[in-house]
């Protein structure tokens, strides 16, 4: 991945996506940590005929189901296997399908909407109560503590759990707006 797809993958994680959270102190508690774990979701994007064709990290935004990824998460998959955790401990497990509501090429971010459980039955969104991540109420700030959450390759398939700061932050200009565009952290991703 190049320096700047993991910066503007900060961006988007640092208010939101797969498990970025800020600290108000050095550490999380257990409860904190299991709390945002719960919230944390393996994806797997499935080819024509079921078959796993690459993986990613996902955090659902709305007890309705919604969760937030990366573009590159859900290219090219024709379905999307959703895994959550159960036990820390162990590898999450297979509960839900999703479909795509929202892909965005230029920001590299993708919205998933949990429509079916996990034998591919239709589900109602509505009925729906999953665990949801906080949203922090204020943007980050260089040398804030972050903590990143989620599924990479070196994970095995378990839940990784990493921490560090913000490095930079570069500003850029949105519909005529100066804003925080891009973030940059030295925690491992």
């Amino acid at each position: 991945m190049t320096l700047r797809k993991v910066v503007l993958l900060i961006l988007i994680l640092a208010f939101a996506l797969p498990g970025i959270t800020q600290a108000q102190s050095e550490n999380l508690s257990q409860a904190e940590i299991s709390r945002i774990s719960n919230s944390v979701v393996l994806i797997y994007s499935l080819d024509r005929s079921g078959d796993v064709e690459s993986s990613g990290s996902g955090t659902i935004m709305t007890p309705n189901g919604q969760i937030y990824t990366n573009r590159h998460v859900v290219e090219n998959g024709e379905d999307f296997a959703i895994l959550v955790i159960e036990d820390i401990a162990e590898q999450p497990v297979l509960r839900y399908f999703a479909t795509p509501i929202l892909i965005d090429d230029n920001l590299d971010f993708a919205i998933l909407q949990i429509d079916r459980d996990a034998e591919g039955r239709r589900i109602d969104s509505n009925t729906l109560n999953l665990p949801v991540i906080t949203m922090s109420s204020a943007p980050p700030s260089i040398g804030d503590r972050i903590f990143v959450f989620g599924f990479p390759g070196i994970g095995d398939g378990f839940l990784v759990l990493t921490s560090g700061s913000i490095t930079t932050i570069q500003n850029d200009t949105l519909n005529g707006e100066r804003i925080p565009f891009l973030y940059q952290t030295d925690a491992q991703i």
